[in-house]
């Protein structure tokens, strides 16, 4: 089995397993009819399940049109910088909490650039400065999204930062 295939199958029973783990432990809405918390993830899931589907009928119908290469090696479907910025972003998801929603941003930012292909090093600050600046401010001022503050010195930081704001 060719390796998109695999990916695509492994994808979709991961969709599949998200769909019906998306409704655990979500308390019914308090006003009948209405959507309760797990309705939008669950629409999107089930428009990634369908989309899957159709993606491994094209992938079957490829392999076999005459035409079409046999197989896809991993290196050029997991590249270097896919592979880099996929562990990056789980390394993010990770010390979110513990750096809090500021400065684990502005690390992120900065090593994504990088990682991409930026090596002006003013630039790379700058622009992770200024992108945490408006994701916070749409999150956390306009839509009054309590992101995560860190803990020990990261959290006074947050806080300062905070008062700073207002």
């Amino acid at each position: 089995m060719g390796i998109e295939i695999t990916v695509n199958i492994a994808l979709l029973c991961f969709c599949i397993f998200s769909f019906f783990y998306a409704g655990v432990g979500v308390t019914p809405p308090a006003i009948p009819g209405t959507l309760s918390a797990s309705a939008w993830p669950r629409v999107i899931l089930a428009g990634l399940i369908v989309a899957l589907f159709f993606n491994i009928r094209a992938c079957r119908a490829s392999r076999s049109a005459p035409d079409a290469k046999s197989e896809i090696a991993i290196a050029e479907f997991f590249p270097p910088k896919f592979v880099k910025s996929a562990l990056l972003l789980i390394a993010y998801s990770i010390v979110l909490n513990y750096l809090g929603f500021i400065t684990s941003t502005v690390i992120f930012f900065a090593l994504f650039s990088y990682i991409i292909g930026l090596r002006k090093i003013s630039s790379l600050i700058a622009g992770s400065v200024v992108a945490t600046i408006v994701i916070y401010v749409v999150f956390q001022i306009f839509l009054q999204v309590m992101l995560p503050r860190g803990v020990w010195i990261f959290r006074d930081f947050a806080i300062w930062l905070e008062i700073l704001a207002l």
